[in-house]
């Protein structure tokens, strides 16, 4: 974690309201009966690598609404926001090179989600990201998970550390059997 990643959390943290505190959360029932699932933390090129296993992802959660956010690491692009619809998922496309608090704040799109009411937030960033501190601070969903990282206890109430220094893929992957066995053992009861 860098500097500039630490002094990014302390100002989410002073600007943002705290999380309230949490309430006992069934997480087995939460995801079972989602109904607004955000996905987050990828770059374009990360998303096409990694397709299908994030299509998994959003196979756990075949009643839901899906939204994955990315970020648009394409140097060509145009400012602004593309949103692509595959079979009940929106995959929503952001300018979000280095996202600074003052931008996240400002941003329509981020705006706009707020009035959503997300079910689970699921960060597959395996790094810090001030987008996924200030959505999970600002939507508040009842279930948020993430990879460990160093100060995610304070953003995330689910913290993933299968394999640590595992790849990025072995991660995701042991992340994504972890969720889908909450799932199923859940049908079983």
């Amino acid at each position: 974690m860098t500097k500039l990643d630490t002094i990014e959390q302390t100002l989410i943290r002073f600007f943002i309201h705290p999380l309230i505190k949490d309430e006992t959360v069934n997480f087995k029932a939460h995801l079972k009966d989602a109904k607004q699932v955000l996905l987050l933390g990828f770059s374009g090129k990360t998303f096409k690598a990694h397709r299908s296993i994030i299509k998994a992802f959003t196979l756990l959660f075949p009643k839901a609404s899906r939204t994955i956010l990315i970020s648009d690491d394409d140097e060509r692009s145009t400012k602004g926001k593309k949103v692509k619809k595959e079979q009940n998922v929106s995959i929503v496309t952001m300018e979000l090179k280095r996202p600074h608090l003052w931008y996240l704040m400002r941003s329509e799109l981020l705006k706009k989600m707020r009035d959503e009411s997300y079910d689970v937030l699921l960060d597959l960033n395996p790094n810090f990201s001030s987008l996924g501190a200030y959505l999970c601070r600002t939507l508040h969903p009842p279930v948020r998970i993430g990879f460990m990282k160093p100060t995610g206890h304070r953003f995330y109430n689910v913290e993933y550390n299968g394999d640590p220094g595992g790849s990025f893929p072995d991660r995701l992957e042991g992340l994504f059997l972890f969720i889908d066995y909450l799932l199923s053992s859940s049908a079983h009861k």
